[in-house]
């Protein structure tokens, strides 16, 4: 049964299995690799040996040896980076996991790079969503708002006439 981690820089991040000693915990990830719960990759084997019972070190261990071996070809979908800086399938679909990038690229500073905009990523749609929300209700909100009306000209010996159309103002 996989679980799947909310994390603050990273999204969800969906773990196949989980293993602690201490304060440390790496989790299998469901696309391939390692990870810690904040969802960063494990960088050294030796992590992995303080952490992780066999079966799953020898599985573990392999899986790092081979890390770098593995042709690009194998892998389901390509990576590419636009002229943007921006990171995409290559079939422009847009890329909404960090197993992806962890899968694709495997560890070192290309990982390390695509990781960092995966998260510039995510607080860039958490505020466009925001900001849209925004927009929505407050769209809703102003047709119901009205102030008090504006009373112009000169005082009158009479009581003073309100102004026909009240005066409506929208916060932006």
């Amino acid at each position: 049964m996989t679980q799947i981690v909310q994390t603050k820089y990273l999204g969800e991040v969906e773990f196949e299995a989980q293993w602690s000693q201490g304060q440390l915990t790496i989790g299998k990830l469901k696309g391939g690799g390692y990870a810690y719960l904040s969802g960063q990759p494990v960088k050294n084997v030796e992590e992995l040996r303080n952490v992780l019972p066999q079966p799953y070190l020898n599985e573990a261990i392999e899986y790092f040896e081979n890390l770098n071996k593995m042709p690009v070809e194998e892998l389901k979908r390509r990576i590419i980076i636009n002229p943007d800086g921006s990171y995409t399938f290559d079939d422009g679909g847009a890329i909404d996991r960090a197993e992806d990038l962890i899968g694709y690229f495997g560890s070192g500073d290309a990982l390390e790079q695509a990781l960092r905009w995966f998260a510039r990523e995510l607080v860039r749609r958490e505020e466009v969503q925001r900001l849209a929300e925004t927009t929505k209700a407050g769209g809703l909100a102003v047709k119901g708002k009205a102030t008090k009306p504006k009373v112009t000209g000169q005082p009158a010996s009479g009581p003073a006439a309100a102004a026909t159309e009240p005066e409506v103002s929208i916060k932006e």
